[in-house]
């Protein structure tokens, strides 16, 4: 399940403390390939954070379903 605040959609501040993007056991295969299995992370409204790691960790593959679904969110809107 991938979730996305009000927040994210939004340029206003609000002030909150729910985070502007959180994942929850996010799982994306290629085929026989599994590029996430089981992810989860949340960043805070207001952080810069990198994602690390080596060639084939799902890094891509994570950003992409994050703006995949933020792009659908904002088309609902």
């Amino acid at each position: 399940m991938i979730e996305l605040s009000a927040d994210m959609m939004s340029s206003k501040e609000t002030g909150s403390h729910a985070p502007a993007i959180e994942l929850q056991t996010v799982s994306k295969s290629f085929g026989a390939v599994q590029a996430l299995h089981e992810v989860s992370f949340a960043i805070p409204q207001g952080q810069v954070v990198a994602l690390l790691g080596p060639n084939g960790a799902g890094k891509t593959t994570a950003i992409s379903l994050m703006h995949a679904l933020f792009l659908w969110g904002k088309h609902r809107q």
